[in-house]
């Protein structure tokens, strides 16, 4: 008989095993900006950027506003800033731009100047007071941001009704950001916004924004989210393989609904997750 339990036990962690293997590749979604991105050069409100793991799981990232400080010539061929701040919503013409393999915006109040004073030199990076609006059309968590640079600077990233995030140089090439929000899932439609600053004595100071990963939450009729966190996603196995392990006869993990938990709820569990 144990040889038989175990057995059994050890078949059901490989499945496992798999399952999480299948769901973490289905699950994540990677975002790039290079030259083919929807938000190449000139792209303002409404550019969008759709990843397809397959037919079903679909997530799609669109801007919603873009801002950057006005800058205006001093009459000696100065930029100066004005105190003012265009924003693509209002018409200011202030698009995303890539270059090379990372994401930036263009301040068409510099865009043509070489230099100007006091602020350095203009990049089609984020800049100092510089800044980028989006939002998802799934719930999402992001469980990387890869960003080319953040130099001296600071990148506060604000999630309307979650928190704001400040991310600063960690004095590596290409910096990666785990899980750079936590795992809390964003709700879709929600504004998260991208906003770079600089100190004065760091004038040419500027942020890449190379990709980032995130993780799409999906709501099944409450069936199958063993955790409770409103979601389905890998992150219920645990919770299920600890319902299964005690032997409790939690409803949340009798996915056959025959008011047991056993090894004949494993198929079902499956399935839910194969189909987010």
């Amino acid at each position: 008989m144990q040889r038989i339990n175990l057995g059994i036990v050890v078949l059901f962690f490989v499945t496992l095993t798999a399952v999480i293997s299948s769901q973490s590749n289905a699950q994540i979604f990677f975002f790039d900006f290079d030259s083919d991105s929807g938000f190449a050069s000139g792209q303002g409100i409404g550019a969008s950027q759709t990843v397809r793991a397959d037919a079903f799981n679909i997530v799609t990232v669109s801007t919603v506003d873009i801002f950057a400080p006005e800058f205006a010539d001093d009459g000696t061929g100065n930029f100066t800033p004005t105190g003012n701040t265009l924003f693509a919503s209002a018409g200011d013409g202030v698009t995303t731009q890539t270059r090379g393999a990372f994401l930036g915006i263009d301040n068409p109040s510099v865009s043509n100047a070489e230099f100007f004073a006091g602020a350095g030199i203009e990049f089609l990076d984020l800049n100092d007071g510089e800044g980028w609006v989006v939002e998802f059309d799934v719930d999402v968590s992001f469980r990387t941001l890869n960003l080319s640079s953040v130099l001296g600077g600071t990148l506060t990233v604000n999630i309307e009704g979650i928190g704001s995030f400040d991310l600063t140089d960690v004095a590596i090439a290409g910096e990666e950001f785990i899980d750079p929000f936590g795992e809390d899932f964003i709700p879709a439609g929600t504004d998260i916004t991208f906003a770079y600053s600089a100190p004065a004595t760091e004038e040419t100071a500027t942020l890449k924004i190379n990709s980032f990963t995130v993780c799409p939450g999906v709501i099944f009729d409450g069936v199958g989210d063993i955790n409770q966190d409103t979601f389905i996603n890998f992150f219920d196995i645990p919770a299920f393989i600890a319902i299964l392990a005690s032997g409790d006869n939690n409803p949340l993990a009798d996915l056959n609904f025959d008011g047991e938990v056993t090894f004949e709820d494993i198929p079902p569990f499956i399935a839910i997750l194969a189909s987010i």
